[in-house]
């Protein structure tokens, strides 16, 4: 009502939401999956108050748990004020081969091959193999998974391997049967495992090979948050680990090995961001060499001390003068580094890394220096560069080359 002498309105709002629809039956039309199985996707139940964002999480899912290469849903209103969900599915190819060739500073050289059976039987069973090869390390593995009750996020997994490791000039040869279940817990990804550990290596510089087989039972929690999958800006991730390990031979030899590792990302602006990594480790008892040296701490690399070689750390030497990486029982690394954005794609980083592995308190605190340039990919930034050690004798710069998301 429009009051034009006094400049006035008032406004009268008569407003029929009609009645609340909620979600009816869910319908797929495809011939191989089990209904029971494809309804586990759903982020509804019946009688739920009907949501658009519930039908994108619903077709999210189907989509990124690689059974299928078309999905499309259709929402049917019914008479009831109930809406029935139409969803045609067309499964995948049942077979994925995957092939990769590449360098890296840590490796060298290496190459992969990996084969996926996508779904063994109506109830969603998948099964793969796959074979890693590289100047210091080399693995077959196989596992068989087993979805839970949510598909997307949780399942039973199987897992075989065999790596034949370097460490140092140390060879390791390794045999691990693994039963794994991993869950979704809100926020928090929780994987609880136990692991059958056969290794042959060799122990301290002055001993030859050993033998061990262990019981490694471990519990794993990780969190991410993010503002983009691949090139994120900003956020951070958590992981939180805590395994225990029982040597099965005469010695009933124990360990507990807590371990965190923290990453924060932040955009100070549109060109310009920060990322800060912590990563702390300790084993109980303290006693690195009669650990297995797949279960020691090293540090050294792309993705751990920057300006050293990859595992390297801590060392001690050799009767000829010559030093030679033993492991630790405890690591400690903290990492800060600046990238600046030059011009998109192209910028600029360096950073600053500390920390060790240590075999006891006198072992001394390592510093490496470095920068260099970063380009952006969709698939997370390529970083090449250039670190000096600062705590070390005379050592040459290393290249370092890392690629990936960064959190």
């Amino acid at each position: 009502e429009i009051d034009i002498e006094n400049n006035t309105a008032q406004i009268f709002w008569t407003i029929n939401t009609m009645p609340l629809h909620r979600f009816g039956q869910t319908h797929f039309a495809q011939d191989y999956f089990y209904d029971s199985f494809l309804q586990r996707f759903k982020s509804y139940d019946i009688g739920e108050r009907y949501a658009t964002e519930d039908i994108v999480t619903f077709q999210d899912g189907l989509q990124r748990s690689g059974y299928f290469s078309k999905v499309l849903i259709e929402p049917v209103d019914q008479d009831n004020n109930l809406v029935d969900i139409h969803t045609a599915l067309e499964p995948a190819k049942p077979n994925l081969y995957q092939f990769g060739i590449g360098f890296g500073t840590d490796t060298g050289i290496r190459g992969r091959a990996r084969w996926q059976r996508r779904y063994v039987n109506p109830c969603g069973h998948q099964l793969g193999a796959g074979m890693h090869l590289s100047t210091i390390y080399s693995a077959l593995d196989a596992y068989y998974r087993i979805p839970l009750a949510r598909p997307v996020t949780d399942h039973l997994q199987w897992n075989v391997a065999y790596n034949d490791d370097e460490y140092g000039e140390k060879p390791a040869r390794i045999f691990t049967a693994q039963l794994r279940e991993q869950r979704q817990l809100g926020q928090w990804q929780r994987i609880l495992s136990l692991m059958y550990l056969n290794e042959e290596d060799q122990n301290l510089l002055i001993e030859g090979k050993r033998h061990t087989v262990w019981l490694l039972p471990e519990i794993n929690f990780h969190r991410a948050q993010k503002d983009d999958p691949l090139n994120p800006t900003h956020g951070k991730s958590l992981t939180f680990k805590l395994k225990g390990g029982y040597q099965t031979s005469d010695t009933n030899r124990t360990f507990v090995q807590p371990y965190a590792h923290f990453r924060w990302l932040h955009g100070v602006n549109d060109w310009f961001s920060i990322l800060f990594r912590q990563e702390l480790g300790s084993t109980l008892p303290s006693e690195p060499q009669r650990l297995p040296l797949s279960q020691r701490f090293f540090a050294g690399g792309d993705n751990s001390l920057r300006g050293f070689s990859y595992r390297s750390l801590p060392d001690e030497i050799n009767d000829d003068g010559t030093f030679r990486p033993v492991g630790g029982a405890h690591l400690a690394i903290s990492s800060l580094e600046g990238r600046a954005l030059l011009h998109d794609p192209f910028g600029l980083h360096a950073y600053i890394d500390a920390g060790n592995a240590f075999r006891d308190q006198g072992d001394r605190i390592e510093v490496g220096v470095g920068a260099g340039f970063f380009y952006q990919t969709p698939l997370g930034p390529l970083k090449a560069s250039l670190a000096q050690p600062l705590t070390k004798g005379a050592h040459s710069l290393r290249l370092h080359v890392q690629f990936g998301a960064e959190l």
